[in-house]
C-alpha cells in the first residue's frame, strides 16, 4: 500500500540521470568535514569482526535499522539508519544517499559519516545534500529528493547515514525491506504504537520472526547474516524476490471500521466514498452537451460531436 511496495513506471518520466549525478557529487564532495563526533551506534557496527566474503562482494551491510514511531493522532515518525563496509572499487556507490519527501513526508533531518581504514572521522548533513525533483518532469506529482554524497567511500572505510521521516498517511502501513543485493549482516525494525494501539505483521519471502517486546507497546524484530540475492538469468527485479516485512497498525477499539484499510473491501469503501458524487451529471454539464449535440438525432453522429469537443477542448493530464 505504500510508495516502497510498487515501481511505478509512467512514460516520458525518468529519475535522476547522470549529469545531474555528476553534478550532486561535485558539489557535495568539497564540503566533507573532518569531525570527531560519529554517533555510538555507527562505531559499534564499525568495530565488530566480520566473516570472510567472496572476492566479488562490493560491500557489506553492516546495519540496516529502522525505528518507527506511532503518535495517538496518527502520525509517523520513522528514523532510517544504515551503515556498510566498502570492501571494493565498485562499492562506492554505495555512498550515495537518496532521500525522498513531499507534501505528506517532511524530511525532519539527515546526517551521514564515514570513518577510513586510518580512523579518520567525516560529517556531512542536510545543508550538504542537493534537492532535485525525483523525475524529469513535476506535473505528474510532487515527490523530491535529498541527494548527498558520503565523502571516503572507499575500499577499507565504514560509511553510515541516518535520517527521519515524518508524515500522516492516509493507509497506516509500514514496509522494511531488509534483504540486499550485497551480505546483510544485521537488520533490526522497531515499532512503538500508543498503548490502545495494535498491529498485524506478515512477511514475504521469508520465515515468520517473532519480536521480543521490550516495553509497553513496543517490539522489535531482528535478523542476522542475510544472504545477498544471487543474480539469475532472466530473473524478475531482484527487489521483488528479496525478503520484505509489511505492518499495519490501527487503534484497538476504532469508531471507524476503515481506519487501517487492511482488507480490499475497506480500500474500495473508502474510495467509493472518496469518489462519491464526481460522476453525477451537474447542470452545466448537461448544458454544455446539449449546446454540442442538441438536436442531432443520428446517435453516432451525436458521439462523434462530444468526443471530437472532450479530445480537442479540454485540456486534461492522464496518469
Amino acid at each position: 500500500m505504500q510508495k516502497t511496495w510498487y515501481s511505478i513506471k509512467w512514460k516520458h518520466r525518468r529519475l535522476i540521470n547522470a549529469a545531474q549525478l555528476a553534478l550532486v557529487i561535485t558539489l557535495a564532495l568539497p564540503n566533507a568535514r573532518a569531525f570527531a563526533g560519529t554517533p555510538e551506534w555507527l562505531k559499534q557496527v564499525a568495530q565488530a569482526p566480520l566473516p570472510t566474503f567472496p572476492q566479488d562482494t562490493n560491500a557489506v551491510v553492516l546495519l540496516d535499522e529502522r525505528l518507527t514511531a506511532v503518535s495517538p493522532a496518527g502520525e509517523v515518525r520513522t528514523t532510517y539508519r544504515k551503515a556498510f563496509k566498502i570492501l571494493r572499487p565498485e562499492g562506492h556507490s554505495r555512498g550515495i544517499v537518496y532521500v525522498y519527501f513531499d507534501s505528506d513526508t517532511r524530511l525532519a533531518s539527515l546526517k551521514a559519516w564515514s570513518i577510513s581504514s586510518r580512523n579518520e572521522e567525516y560529517e556531512v548533513n542536510e545543508r550538504d545534500a542537493v534537492e532535485t525533483a525525483a523525475y524529469s518532469e513535476g506535473l505528474y506529482a510532487d515527490t523530491r529528493y535529498k541527494v548527498l554524497q558520503i565523502p571516503a567511500s572507499q575500499p577499507g572505510n565504514v560509511i553510515g547515514y541516518e535520517y527521519e521521516q515524518r508524515q500522516r498517511p492516509s493507509v497506516l502501513q509500514a514496509v522494511w525491506s531488509f534483504q540486499d543485493e550485497i551480505p546483510v549482516q544485521r537488520a533490526r525494525f522497531t515499532l512503538e504504537l500508543p498503548p490502545t494501539w495494535s498491529y498485524t505483521a506478515y512477511w514475504r519471502n521469508h520465515a515468520p520472526v517473532s519480536p521480543q517486546q521490550t516495553s509497553g507497546n513496543r517490539w522489535t524484530w531482528e535478523l542476522a547474516n542475510i544472504e545477498p540475492i544471487e543474480p539469475e538469468p532472466q530473473m524478475p527485479a531482484w527487489r521483488s524476490v528479496a525478503g520484505q516485512f509489511g505492518l499495519s497498525f490501527a487503534p484497538k477499539a476504532s469508531t471507524s471500521p476503515d481506519i487501517n484499510n487492511s482488507t480490499w473491501a475497506q480500500i474500495g469503501r473508502w474510495y467509493s466514498e472518496l469518489t462519491l458524487g464526481r460522476r453525477e451529471i451537474t447542470p452545466s454539464i448537461r448544458d454544455k452537451a446539449e449546446g454540442i449535440a442538441g438536436g442531432v438525432t443520428d446517435p453516432l453522429i451525436k458521439v462523434r460531436r462530444l468526443a471530437s469537443y472532450v479530445q480537442h477542448g479540454i485540456r486534461y493530464v492522464a496518469i
